[in-house]
């Protein structure tokens, strides 16, 4: 769940929401503020008391204001890899960027550890070489829900 204050933000979250194949249930309303995304692929809107939030805490991770945090989170599912965080586990140099992958430097070389973004349905389907002296059993893996949590708090502070 995020708090959306600004009425332009709500907008372009929704069509984000809507561009990785998410349904929204029912519609924003003027005083709508909080976004929230379930696990059967549905978000809604909801006028929430800030003081209420302890209701949804079982049920929703609050992401507060963050709502970089949120949309790496809403987008987590099987199914494909768009908009997915990755955290690469060598040194990776991507062919392209554009369209298909996004860096959090912007740059296509990233050391291990580092994370990137897939633009594209599936992962597999990009361009890149690794570069190691031995090859590593695993290229990157997707980011769980806790590494995206830990990940975004830190680039908080």
């Amino acid at each position: 769940m995020v708090l959306v204050r600004d009425e332009q933000q709500q907008i372009k979250l929704e069509k984000w929401v809507k561009g990785i194949g998410r349904q929204i249930i029912g519609g924003r309303q003027d005083w709508s503020n909080f976004f929230l995304a379930d696990t059967d692929q549905t978000c809604f809107w909801l006028q929430l008391d800030e003081n209420d939030l302890g209701l949804f805490d079982q049920d929703f991770y609050n992401c507060d204001e963050n709502i970089e945090m949120f949309k790496a989170l809403a987008a987590m599912n099987r199914d494909n890899d768009r908009e997915q965080w990755f955290v690469a586990h060598a040194v990776i140099r991507f062919e392209r960027l554009k369209d298909t992958v996004q860096t959090e430097t912007g740059e296509r070389l990233i050391m291990a550890g580092e994370w990137f973004k897939v633009l594209i349905p599936r992962a597999s389907d990009i361009r890149a070489k690794w570069m190691a002296a031995v090859a590593p059993k695993q290229l990157c893996h997707k980011a769980t829900k806790d590494e995206i949590i830990e990940h975004f708090n830190r680039k908080k502070l």
